[in-house]
């Protein structure tokens, strides 16, 4: 079990208070702009997000590995074929030497 972490309680004490001092008209808007800041960062730095985060990241690295290696199979089959074709022309030409 994690142990009681007061800088982040006192963070979650202020900005719902924040929050909630807005909705009753005490404090302007802005302060509750602030207090969402805080609950954004407190969401971005969760193991759950970060987890999703990572997860989707080496998805998507897996799409461009695949992508990648598909059009490098289609260049090496190109390559090959140019390579066939030269061989074939230079056997022809020895084959038929101009004059």
């Amino acid at each position: 079990m994690d142990e009681f972490d007061i800088p982040n309680a006192v963070g979650h004490l202020v900005a719902g208070s924040a929050v909630l001092t807005t909705i009753a008209g005490m404090l302007p808007p802005a302060v509750a702009l602030v207090a969402l800041v805080w609950y954004v960062i407190q969401i971005y730095e969760s193991k759950t997000f970060q987890r999703w985060y990572r997860d989707r990241q080496v998805a998507r690295r897996a799409k461009t590995l695949e992508k990648l290696r598909a059009r490098e199979k289609a260049v090496l089959a190109k390559i090959a074929a140019l390579e066939e074709t030269r061989s074939t022309r230079g056997a022809a030409d020895h084959r038929h030497p101009h004059v």
